[in-house]
């Protein structure tokens, strides 16, 4: 047996008040790690005479005197009594798995990592397992970025004691107001780099007493990334501030929902929804040579910007983006589809018995049928959208779709392709679009992001928003959705998208809404 060094590599940090019962599991735990060089310290803010026979159990185990002032203030009074070059934090509720320590502590020793998280399972009040979190994909330069999403969970977080010293727990912040998540975004920024270790090696309790369950702190903790996170960094860009006030308003709109405040709520998403689109209107600005507006279309679109922010735009994650997952459920079902301007291959959002696909650059068509082969359901057209729609007689299609194409168009020619849409269509019309111009041109000669010269078809001559899409039209707006540029190269910045959807008959939306929940379900 190798002889143990005289001090720990690992101090575990446990503030506690509540219940012993769960305690003593989370401090057995911690005795059962595979890793021996640890010390236990619980910064306790009950009697002594709840902990004190924790203290007997093992010479490694502690419990020093808490401030009562809430868990942020217990773990860096933890961090400070420390000796240890690592510490690991554990709820008291909380467990860790027997290879916790010894596995995650390899990874930041084999990476030379300062700061590191993992994948959790969450478990109901009786310990069983409800679901495995994959948290620890999030990993790597993650500032700015963690600022819109952490999902860090804090019995899952290793970091050098140094670190945590030099950027302490914000004790001004309690219980339910995010300290945590603000302490996680400081140590994000200030490491560099996180480690995330895709391996559930943490046990995290859900019970009514859960922060994360609870809408008043989940607005709590947003409100402390915009009053204690965003001003620590300065040099964070104004889109940046923007987005993350956005998601703060986002989260009150549902909390006063929760509350039943439709009013409030409402009045809070509309704000959220303004802070989103500054952006896209500064974007149409630039671009503003490549159409031009009369005072009366200006009045026009302005109103329509109003009536539309009245209403609810969804805002979505581009993971959830990329998915469809939400985008699917707006979907009705469609024996017949026209996809208009469909590029090299056919779309998938809509399943349908016949697929009509409009394409007017040749070799396209031509990828298209290499795409399709022998597939009876695809009818390929090579001709532009005015030399078809408006040929159909009226509601003779059930769904039309334009995905991506109506920004490469001229304004007033995207105008009259949404209303011969509008018109061929039965069911619905699906538009997808940047939000707002996105420039995009090609020199002369120049190939396209397929390799083909198409670069006359791929050019952007038009932007559009939200509030060009106002009445009975629903959108779905993703805010970074595109990260890479015509010709498949990163973006500086990501550039937001949205799908505008219309919808004929709301009987078959909804018909297709509960048909999609049974099936989930």
């Amino acid at each position: 047996m190798s002889e143990e060094p005289a001090e720990p590599l690992v101090s575990v940090v446990v503030p506690f008040r509540g219940n012993v019962n769960w305690l003593e599991e989370a401090v057995d735990s911690v005795l059962r790690q595979t890793f021996p060089h640890w010390d236990l310290i619980i910064v306790s803010d009950e009697p002594t005479t709840l902990t004190e026979h924790l203290v007997r159990l093992d010479h490694r185990v502690r419990v020093l005197k808490g401030k009562a002032t809430g868990p942020a203030s217990n773990r860096n009074l933890g961090v400070r009594a420390s000796t240890a070059d690592y510490i690991a934090f554990l709820d008291a509720d909380d467990a860790f798995c027997p290879e916790k320590l010894e596995r995650q502590f390899r990874a930041m020793s084999d990476r030379g990592a300062i700061f590191s998280h993992t994948s959790y399972e969450q478990v109901g009040p009786d310990g069983h397992p409800i679901a495995t979190i994959t948290s620890g994909r999030f990993s790597g330069r993650v500032y700015p970025r963690i600022l819109l999403s952490c999902p860090v969970a804090t019995p899952t977080v290793i970091a050098r004691r140094e670190l945590l010293l030099e950027n302490p727990f914000d004790e001004t912040l309690h219980l339910g107001q995010g300290e945590d998540t603000v302490a996680w975004i400081a140590l994000a920024r200030a490491a560099g780099e996180l480690l995330g270790i895709d391996d559930p090696l943490s046990r995290v309790r859900m019970h009514g007493g859960n922060v994360a369950l609870d809408p008043e702190a989940q607005a709590g903790a947003w409100r402390s990334i915009c009053e204690v996170a965003l001003p620590a960094d300065p040099s964070l860009s104004r889109r940046v501030r923007r987005r993350t006030r956005a998601e703060f308003h986002s989260n009150l709109a549902q909390l006063e929902w929760h509350r039943g405040r439709s009013l409030a709520g409402r009045r809070e998403s509309v704000h959220a929804s303004l802070l989103r689109l500054p952006t896209s209107f500064m974007n149409i600005a630039a671009g503003a040579k490549h159409f031009a507006l009369s005072p009366r279309a200006t009045l026009s679109r302005a109103s329509k910007r109003r009536k539309l922010l009245a209403r609810e735009i969804q805002w979505i994650s581009r993971e959830d983006a990329v998915s469809g997952e939400t985008l699917r459920l707006k979907v009705v079902p469609a024996r017949t589809v026209l996809d208009v301007g469909t590029g090299i291959r056919p779309q998938t959002l809509v399943p349908s018995d016949v697929q009509v696909c409009v394409e007017p650059f040749a070799p396209y068509v031509e990828r298209l049928r290499e795409e399709v082969g022998d597939d009876a359901r695809f009818v390929l057209l090579q001709a532009t959208w005015d030399q078809v729609l408006p040929l159909l007689p009226d509601k003779s299609i059930d769904s039309v779709l334009a995905l991506d194409v109506i920004e490469h168009l001229r304004r007033r020619e995207g105008v009259r392709l949404l209303a011969e849409a509008q018109r061929v269509a039965m069911r619905q019309v699906i538009i997808f679009t940047p939000l707002g111009f996105y420039p995009q041109s090609y020199r002369k000669g120049q190939r396209d992001r397929w390799g083909m010269a198409g670069g006359h078809w791929q050019t952007h001559r038009s932007g559009w928003i939200p509030a060009d899409f106002a009445g009975d039209w629903e959108v779905i707006a993703c805010a970074d959705f595109h990260d890479l540029d015509e010709l498949g190269q990163p973006l500086d910045e990501p550039f937001g998208a949205f799908w505008a959807i219309y919808s004929h008959n709301r009987t078959w939306e909804s018909t297709s809404r509960v048909a999609e929940t049974q099936r989930i379900g």
